[in-house]
Order: C-alpha cells, then sequence, then structure tokens
C-alpha cells in the first residue's frame, strides 16, 4: 500500500464520510487497498451495511468466515441482508456458520434471510440478538426466537404452515410494521402474535399475503381486533380477488390502503373485478382513507388498457386525495386531488 500524502491527510474525516456515502461497496473496497490510512477508515463502514442478492453460496460462506475469525468486524455490522443461489446441502453449511456468526453480531439492526434458508432455520434457535429492530424472515421461524426480540419494530413473518409449531404466547408490543406472509390464509396467527388480543399502540402498518386464500369478512375484523390503530393496510396477493364485503363497524383508524396488481397475464375481465371489488371495498370499509397505492413487482410496465381501467375504476374513489401506481418498471403514476389526471412524477 502506498503512503498517504500530506495533503489527503489534512483532509477532515467529515468530508471522506459525505463522500464514501456516495460510493458502492466495490469502490469502498478499491478504495480501502490504496493505503493503510484509508482501509482503517473504510473498514468499519463496509461491514456496518451488508447486502448479498442472488449471491453463490461460496462468498456467503466467506463472508461468515470473515466476521467469524474477527470478532471486530462483527461488531461493525448494522444491517446484514442474506440471499445465496445454492443446492439444499450447500445451505446446510450456510446455516451453520450463521448459528455461529450470529449471536456475536451485537449490534446488528436489521436482518434479512431469504427463503434460501429452506428447512435449517435452527440456525435461529439459540440466538439472542440485543439491537435487532427490523426482521424479514422468509422461512418459519421458530416461535422462541419472536419471544426473544419483544424489541422488534418492524418484522416480515413467514406463518408456520400445519404440523409446525405456531406462533403463541408472543408479546411485540413494539411493533409498527407486521407483514404476514400465510401460506394457510389463516388470519387466527395474527392474534397468537398479538397473544392477549389487545389492541397494539404502535402497530401503524399491516401487509397481508395469503398464497391464494380470499381475505373473508371474519379475518379482516380479526385484524382489526388487535390492530385498531392501524393507519395503513396492504393487500400483496396479485391472483386473489378481495371479496365484495363490507366491514363492520368500518376501519376508521386507515387512512391508506394498497393493492397489487395482476400481471399482464391475467385476463381483462380478472383484472377489472380484481380492481373494482378493491375499490368498492376501499370505500365502504375504510371511509378515512385519503391515499390508494397500486403496486406492481412484474418487471413489465403497465398496459396501456390496465392504466385506462385504472383511471376509469379509480373515478369512484372522490374523497381519496392520492392514487399512486407503481409500475414495474419503476415508473410511478399520481393522481392527486379528486379530479385530477395521472401524471408519472419521481418518487
Amino acid at each position: 500500500m502506498s503512503r498517504p500524502s500530506g495533503l489527503v491527510m489534512r483532509l477532515p474525516i467529515e468530508l471522506f464520510d459525505m463522500v464514501f456515502q456516495h460510493l458502492r461497496t466495490a469502490e469502498l473496497n478499491a478504495f480501502a487497498q490504496t493505503a493503510h490510512f484509508a482501509r482503517a477508515m473504510t473498514i468499519q463502514r463496509m461491514y456496518s451495511y451488508i447486502v448479498f442478492r442472488n449471491s453463490p453460496t461460496n462468498k456467503v460462506l466467506g463472508l461468515l468466515h470473515n466476521l467469524w475469525k474477527n470478532k471486530t468486524l462483527a461488531l461493525y455490522v448494522v444491517h446484514l441482508e442474506l440471499d445465496w443461489i445454492g443446492k439444499s446441502d450447500e445451505s446446510v453449511n450456510v446455516a451453520s456458520k450463521l448459528a455461529a456468526v450470529l449471536p456475536m453480531l451485537r449490534n446488528l439492526v436489521h436482518l434479512t434471510v431469504s427463503k434460501a434458508i429452506e428447512i435449517y432455520t435452527w440456525a435461529f434457535d439459540a440466538v439472542t440478538l440485543p439491537s435487532l429492530r427490523e426482521l424479514h424472515a422468509h422461512q418459519p421461524l421458530n416461535a422462541s426466537f419472536l419471544d426473544r426480540h419483544p424489541q422488534l419494530r418492524k418484522a416480515s413473518i413467514m406463518l408456520p404452515t400445519f404440523g409446525r409449531e405456531p406462533y403463541a404466547d408472543t408479546n411485540l408490543s413494539e411493533l409498527e410494521v407486521l407483514s404476514l406472509i400465510n401460506p394457510r390464509g389463516d388470519s387466527n396467527d395474527l392474534l397468537r402474535i398479538c397473544s392477549d388480543g389487545n389492541p397494539r399502540p404502535n402497530l401503524r402498518r399491516i401487509d397481508w399475503q395469503s398464497h391464494g386464500q380470499n381475505l373473508t369478512p371474519s379475518d379482516m375484523t380479526r385484524m382489526q381486533k388487535v390492530a385498531s390503530y392501524v393507519r395503513q393496510v396492504n393487500y400483496l396477493d396479485e391472483n386473489v380477488a378481495i371479496r365484495n364485503f363490507v366491514l363492520n363497524p368500518p376501519w376508521e383508524s386507515v387512512v391508506r390502503i394498497g393493492l397489487r396488481i395482476p400481471r399482464q397475464t391475467s385476463s381483462s375481465r380478472f383484472f377489472e373485478q380484481h380492481l373494482a371489488g378493491f375499490v368498492r371495498q376501499s370505500c365502504l370499509s375504510f371511509p378515512n382513507i385519503h391515499t390508494v397505492d397500486l403496486l406492481s413487482d412484474s418487471e413489465e410496465s403497465l398496459s396501456p388498457f390496465q392504466m385506462t381501467t385504472i383511471k376509469r375504476s379509480v373515478k369512484v374513489l372522490r374523497d381519496v386525495h392520492q392514487v399512486l401506481t407503481v409500475t414495474g418498471d419503476g415508473m410511478t403514476y399520481e393522481r392527486k386531488g379528486r379530479n385530477g389526471s395521472f401524471v408519472a412524477c419521481q418518487r
């Protein structure tokens, strides 16, 4: 490594921090190789925010091995997202290394582990992360993991399937955002997560994905029971029509709702029915909404037919101040006011 010039050494640390905010991890790593002082300045930033998406298993194992060897590096980690591509027997190796590393991450605030972990969620069974505030788990975790983390503020949870231990006797009283990924479509699990059935005053947003099960009035009533303070509700099942029912009593605390738009492969008739049912329920069941989000995670942009249908359908939402349509190609269309037109906008 080269020796830094006097001019570089006289620059204020705050200036480097401002520059580092605009560099990718690979660029930070390249800078760290230029001099010993550069490595010392960047190493904490590089390890504080770690994101692996669709990464080879060997890269994930290499990262975990480095953290396991160096306790100082492990203490730097604040944000960790792990997603990898590999065979099932390789996921076992990741789970084993993860079980050894997680207890070392004392300052970890955000943890995302993809469904690549498969059935090997025993990696979390004996782990307590004292600083954890945000969890996104795409496979069912042992219920005791939630018991040990009552401080969670945001959580995306895959609910257990039949034959597995349900989430019971958990007291996530600090939760502000809860995303339920439920392969059974059984909303009783929301009551199990909030086991005493009392309203959660901190819970402000619920995302619901039931994998093919239509939401029923009883589902919504159960959710309303423990989420009477919720301000935002999102339905994330794009291929499930919301039944045309009206909540009684209406969910008055909700001011923002969202629906996932069906993919273009869906028939035009299904798209219209899907959207029409959503609009009707929105008007009657959520009388105080002011914002509607129509969401698409498809990589394709919306077709002219879909945009026309959206514009026609949302005219019913006369009291809604804002309608946002987020398309798969990154475009966002916004309607402001009761009679405004849709315009592309930057979000």
